[in-house]
């Protein structure tokens, strides 16, 4: 393939990441669809994709993806890495921390030192022997200053300066998609911590109930309510809350007030 053809190839393959990442896919269809392409069009042995969050410094693996003529890595790989969830700090020898840390690129020609501490090393031997890596590359996503996930991918050979430019614009090109998630996952725990703290508060009890009284004890409610320019809920609730704190026991509501009507008076419904 001329220079002329890879450079087409590689501008085709950028536009058709981006445009995936504009229809605004998940994060997992992000991830797949990208190391996708970068196995057909570039030509890697595999890669794999991690979201990290830095407020709780934790490595989360998204994706592996492999060629066809790999599938025993994916088969060695798929069930190590589909529980994968590293806290910072707990594997400072290895490859993926030094990356994450120095927030800059890592070629490694070995995959026991990437990945040490992260899987097992029976299962690194067997993806380094039956897979021919030859360069291991990490590259972190930034948004900024803040790394926000780890792009890691395998390949045969010596990586190229196209294959370096392209790496680096996909990193770019999912940063955005990353630091969105990491700001929907603060704006869920803020949620659920609220939602605690409100959960502890004590419930202030809600009473309704209908009240029935006299005809004239409704003309006295009415008065009081717009003498005192409140509604008839209020002066009962007053009412009520006053003879309380006098006889300090409860009290059926309407058994405190004073009733000069006619004993003939017929009662209606007042509704509070």
């Amino acid at each position: 393939m001329t220079t002329n053809s890879n450079e087409k190839s590689l501008v085709a393959f950028l536009s058709e990441t981006r445009s995936r990442i504009k229809v605004g896919s998940s994060i997992h269809e992000l991830a797949k669809s990208t190391l996708g392409l970068m196995s057909q069009e570039l030509g890697f042995i595999g890669g794999s994709i991690y979201f990290f969050n830095p407020d709780t410094q934790t490595l989360h693996h998204l994706l592996y993806e492999s060629r066809k003529s790999s599938r025993l890595i994916h088969r060695l790989l798929d069930p190590q890495l589909n529980r994968l969830t590293c806290k910072l700090g707990t594997n400072p020898e290895s490859g993926i921390e030094a990356c994450i840390n120095a927030k800059r690129r890592m070629i490694s020609p070995s995959i026991e030192h990437v990945a040490q501490g992260f899987l097992p090393d029976s299962v690194l031997r067997s993806i380094q022997k039956s897979s021919r890596l030859h360069s291991l590359l990490l590259n972190p996503i930034l948004q900024g200053n803040d790394v926000v996930g780890l792009l890691i991918v395998g390949h045969n050979k010596d990586f190229s300066q196209s294959d370096l430019q392209a790496i680096d614009i996909i990193s770019e090109q999912l940063a955005q998609p990353f630091s969105s998630m990491i700001e929907q996952t603060r704006l869920l725990n803020q949620l659920g911590d609220s939602l605690t703290n409100t959960n502890l508060e004590p419930e202030k009890p809600t009473i309704k109930f209908t009240l029935r009284v006299t005809p004239s004890m409704h003309r006295e409610l009415e008065r009081c309510a717009a003498q005192k320019g409140i509604s008839k809920a209020d002066v009962m609730r007053h009412a009520a809350a006053e003879y309380l704190e006098q006889q300090n026991e409860p009290v059926e509501l309407g058994s405190g007030l004073k009733d000069d009507s006619p004993q003939n008076d017929t009662p209606e419904n007042v509704f509070v």
